[in-house]
């Protein structure tokens, strides 16, 4: 009899907030404002869109209270459905991408961090996924290559993750995501975030 296992996972976690429409609209005029108060804002892995700088602590706004509860209660409730339960986790300091037509981030993942997030404001019909890579690279030089082969969690070398607004997304710091270029009329924003291990 042949018998099989898997190992090694790696976990992305999906929350719907409930009730967003209005946490949304405070989290949109806030990320408005910042623009409006800094354009030009700082270059990491966005291309064409605007990213935050930390020059404002947005933990400490209002306007981010309810969101942040929401983050750190997911935070625990996923830390302990990964073995770390009872683990202190400290939010650093999120950050907001607004992204118009053609702006994309490019693949990256965020060191020294335990876990990480993103939180979707404004998604217009058509925004661009949020993808994840396989974080083995030594698979690339294994896996055969046919069209024949089913998309299986063994056959893919990434995953998208459909977008809505309210949708809270956290993995993995360690994890590979990209966003490819937004090609949806309006603008896609998102709040992102890291959480370090205490």
């Amino acid at each position: 009899m042949t018998t099989g296992t898997n190992h090694f996972p790696t976990p992305i976690f999906q929350h719907d907030v409930p009730g967003f429409e209005a946490l949304n609209e405070r989290l949109y005029g806030l990320a408005k404002r910042l623009q409006a108060e800094d354009p030009n804002g700082v270059r990491r892995s966005n291309y064409g869109g605007w990213h935050s700088a930390e020059t404002v602590d947005i933990r400490e706004l209002l306007e981010f209270a309810e969101l942040k509860q929401v983050i750190m209660n997911e935070a625990a409730f996923v830390s302990a459905g990964m073995g770390f339960e009872g683990l202190g986790l400290v939010l650093s300091k999120p950050w907001f991408v607004v992204s118009p037509a053609g702006a994309m981030n490019a693949r990256h993942c965020h060191p020294r961090s335990f876990l990480s997030g993103a939180y979707y404001v404004k998604v217009p019909p058509g925004s661009s996924p949020l993808c994840f890579h396989d974080p083995r690279p030594v698979k690339l030089h294994a896996t055969p290559a046919s069209p024949q082969f089913k998309t299986t969690p063994y056959t893919t070398e990434s995953l998208n993750c459909q977008i809505r607004e309210g949708l809270l997304v956290l993995f993995p710091a360690w994890l590979d995501h990209s966003v490819p270029p937004h090609q949806a009329e309006g603008e896609r924003v998102v709040l992102s975030f890291n959480l370090a291990a205490v």
